[in-house]
């Protein structure tokens, strides 16, 4: 090292103080009714990285067979993260004097369910391109 100290890390909720006092967001999801999150989630869902997710199916090519099933990687997300923060407020809940879970780490298990699908818009588009290519004939 060149001699000077090293500033810590700041960690997952630090930065994130300021949205904890604010009214959560609501959102109608199909599979589990009201989803009420934090506003701290909506500094990533507003980013145009995971508004992306809402063009992508979640089912893939299921709905070609059922023209119904609609559900997106948006939507997955959105309910990832409900499912997540329950399963962790329920550890809380049951287990929180051994456990010892912080808001701030409750913050960050929702934060990462939220994210866990951002990376795939990438490969999605890679898989469907190579359709644009190819007749139904010629990949079968």
């Amino acid at each position: 090292m060149d001699g000077q100290s090293m500033t810590p890390r700041t960690t997952c909720g630090e930065n994130l103080k300021e949205f904890v006092s604010r009214e959560p967001k609501v959102f109608q999801d199909p599979i589990h009714g009201t989803v009420e999150l934090d506003p701290v989630y909506m500094v990533i869902i507003d980013k145009p990285e995971f508004q992306r997710l809402r063009e992508i199916k979640q089912l893939g090519t299921v709905s070609f067979v059922y023209p119904g099933a609609v559900h997106t990687r948006f939507e997955h997300s959105i309910g990832t993260c409900y499912l997540a923060l329950r399963m962790v407020r329920h550890l809380k809940e049951k287990y929180q004097e051994s456990l010892g879970i912080t808001k701030e780490e409750e913050l960050c298990i929702g934060l990462a369910a939220l994210c866990h699908d951002l990376g795939k818009w990438l490969a999605v588009k890679r898989f469907y391109s190579g359709f644009e290519s190819s007749t139904l004939l010629e990949i079968l």
